[in-house]
């Protein structure tokens, strides 16, 4: 990943992912360890 916000120590950042909207590839670099991707699920949460 080029930009993303920076976690303080001892933190995690969390990116969430809507489905459809990026199909780009998402990597994140050894360097950076302390990034997680979550993925969305509108079909979950819109079913009644």
């Amino acid at each position: 990943m080029d930009h993303h916000p920076f976690a303080g120590p001892g933190g995690k950042v969390y990116i969430e992912i809507e489905p459809c909207i990026d199909h780009e590839r998402g990597i994140v670099t050894q360097n950076h360890p302390n990034i997680t991707f979550i993925l969305s699920d509108r079909t979950r949460a819109a079913s009644p």
